[in-house]
């Protein structure tokens, strides 16, 4: 959650994420299921180059219940394209062994 709120997604995969992590998003997106670090890596790699600017960022505090944690998460961004939106995700995180291995986003 730390890290998110400093805009630190990129270390986060790299400090706390199996390599065999899987991504998963609702079934409408472009990516349902991504299996896999670098493939997560390369997706948010892209979805990035469609962000001009990021106005806030606003994670909750986790939610943890055995091998699983929960954070709100609200992302204020402007894209490329101009058109400015509120991202709102309730993100659930699976942990095995310290690290995290599966992820599940509802939006």
């Amino acid at each position: 959650a730390e890290l998110s709120r400093k805009g630190e997604f990129q270390k986060a995969h790299n400090e706390l994420y199996s390599a065999e992590a899987v991504s998963v998003e609702p079934e409408k997106s472009k990516n349902p299921e991504i299996k896999g670090l670098e493939a997560m890596k390369e997706k948010d790699r892209k979805f990035n180059e469609t962000i001009q600017e990021v106005h806030s960022i606003r994670v909750s505090e986790p939610i943890i219940e055995g091998n699983f944690f929960s954070v709100g998460l609200n992302m204020d961004i402007t894209r490329k394209d101009g058109k400015r939106f509120n991202m709102d995700e309730i993100c659930v995180y699976e942990v095995k062994e310290g690290k995290i291995i599966r992820e599940i986003f509802h939006y």
